[in-house]
C-alpha cells in the first residue's frame, strides 16, 4: 500500500522518518561490529535482512560481505527507496527488495547463510522470531538481531509506562540471552549498543525534521499530535538514558 493512501496521521509519521540515516537506534560501526561477531561467513554469502526499511543496513551488508542481500519489508514505498539507493550504489544486482510479512517469510527452508534484523523482531515477538526464522538458515547459519532491553532493575514509572505500551514483552539483557539459548542457538555473542546510537543517526536528525514538520502542519491538530508523540519519545530518552537500551546478539543454528 502506498503511503499516500494512509490516514493523515500515518502519512505524517512516515514523513517524519523518511530518508533519515537510520530508522531506529544504530550506527555503521555497531552494524560492522555485529557483522564481525557473526562471522565467519562463506564467500559471497546469501543474507536475509528482515525489516529492512529504506535499506541503510542492506547496502552496508552487501558492500561489507560481497554477498547478496534479500531485503524484506512490509511497505512498498520503503522498498522503492531501497531499490533506488541500491541502484545508485551499483548494487542493483546484489540487493533484492522483497515485500513480505516477517510473520510468514516467503522463502524456502535453508536459503540463507545469515539472517539480520535490527530492532524489528519485537513486532512479531522475539521468541516467535527466533523459533520460526531459523528454518530459512542453512546448517551452521548465523543470526544477528538487536532488541530493546531494560538496563535498570526497577525502571522509573514514566519509562515503564511508555515501554509497556510500545513493547510490553521487553526483557532484560540476561533474559534475552537466555531466550536465544533456549531457542537452540549456540556460539552466542552480545554487546550493548552505545548511547550515541540513539542520537547521531536517529534522534538528532529526527528531531530536526520534527521542527520543520510542526511548521508545515501548524493548522492540523491530528498531525501535530503525531509529532508531539514522537518528540515525547525523544525527550524520554533524554530523561532516562540509563533505564533502557539496545543489545545486539549473534548466534548460530
Amino acid at each position: 500500500m502506498d503511503a499516500d493512501s494512509h490516514s493523515l496521521a500515518t502519512r505524517v509519521f512516515f514523513e517524519a522518518f523518511r530518508d533519515l540515516p537510520r530508522l531506529g537506534p544504530g550506527s555503521r560501526r555497531t552494524s560492522l561490529r555485529a557483522l564481525d561477531l557473526a562471522g565467519p561467513l562463506p564467500q559471497a554469502p546469501q543474507i536475509l535482512e528482515v525489516g529492512c526499511g529504506e535499506g541503510t543496513v542492506a547496502i552496508l551488508l552487501a558492500e561489507a560481505t560481497g554477498g547478496t542481500v534479500t531485503a524484506l519489508d512490509l511497505y512498498p514505498h520503503l522498498l522503492e527507496t531501497l531499490r533506488t539507493r541500491a541502484r545508485d550504489r551499483g548494487l542493483g544486482d546484489r540487493i533484492r527488495p522483497v515485500q513480505g510479512d516477517m510473520a510468514d517469510l516467503p522463502f524456502p527452508d535453508r536459503s540463507f547463510d545469515l539472517l539480520w534484523c535490527e530492532g524489528a523482531a519485537y513486532i512479531l515477538g522475539v521468541d516467535r522470531a527466533l523459533r520460526e526464522w531459523r528454518r530459512v538458515l542453512r546448517a551452521g547459519g548465523r543470526i544477528a538481531l538487536s532488541d530493546a532491553v531494560w538496563t535498570q532493575a526497577i525502571p522509573p514509572e514514566e519509562a515503564k509506562a511508555f515501554w509497556d505500551r510500545e513493547y510490553p514483552g521487553m526483557r532484560t539483557r540476561e533474559e534475552l540471552l537466555d531466550l536465544f539459548q533456549s531457542s537452540g542457538y549456540t556460539d552466542l555473542a552480545a554487546f550493548d549498543q552505545p548511547d550515541e546510537d540513539w542520537w547521531e543517526d536517529f534522534y538528532a536528525p529526527l528531531e530536526a525534521r520534527l521542527s520543520s514538520l510542526r511548521e508545515k502542519y501548524r493548522e492540523e491538530p491530528e498531525a501535530l499530535g503525531v509529532l508531539a508523540d514522537i518528540q515525547w519519545e525523544i525527550d524520554l530518552r533524554r530523561r532516562w538514558p540509563g533505564t533502557y537500551g539496545y543489545v545486539f546478539v549473534t548466534g548460530q543454528v
